[in-house]
């Protein structure tokens, strides 16, 4: 079940911990607690980096500046992400994904790059820049100043 609150969001899980997994253990060590279904997604190759999810969260969050995950453990497993408060005349934070975010690097490091530079620098086809740029000005982080030729891309720092 996940819960989203003004300050808070809790995800909860039935079961609790696996046998042998202690709480303090929790990111050190990997538990599983279905062979089969475990097995089927790694031979898939639907799993990533088994038993690091725990510490990523936590470094995450306090690369973010907020608070690591508090974790509750009873017959449920619950994991409570604190969110940051925005006042009401604060701007939301808009979450950017990675490719999002090294287009941004690319423009703030040359604000006059144009999109086929951009494709070139990243590796990908102009048309995916052309998408990626139409979401970043939809989220509020990118505008264009000028014409084409002419103008220049102004990053709304938030």
């Amino acid at each position: 079940m996940v819960e989203v609150y003004d300050d808070r969001v809790e995800i909860t899980n039935q079961g609790g911990l696996p046998p042998g997994l202690s709480k303090a253990a929790l990111g050190k060590v990997s538990i599983r607690r279905n062979e089969l279904i475990a097995d089927l997604f790694f031979r898939m190759d639907k799993m990533e980096k088994v038993g690091t999810g725990i510490g990523r969260m936590r470094e995450m969050m306090r690369n973010a500046g907020l608070t690591v995950p508090r974790i509750q453990v009873n017959s449920f497993f619950t994991i409570i992400f604190k969110r940051p408060l925005v006042s009401p005349q604060d701007s939301p934070q808009v979450a950017l994904t990675e490719l999002e975010k090294k287009l941004l690097y690319e423009i703030k490091k040359d604000p006059k790059i144009s999109r086929n530079r951009l494709s070139t620098v990243l590796g990908i086809k102009p048309y995916t820049v052309k998408e990626y740029i139409e979401r970043l000005k939809e989220k509020g982080a990118l505008q264009r100043v000028g014409k084409t030729s002419s103008g220049y891309w102004l990053i709304n720092e938030r």
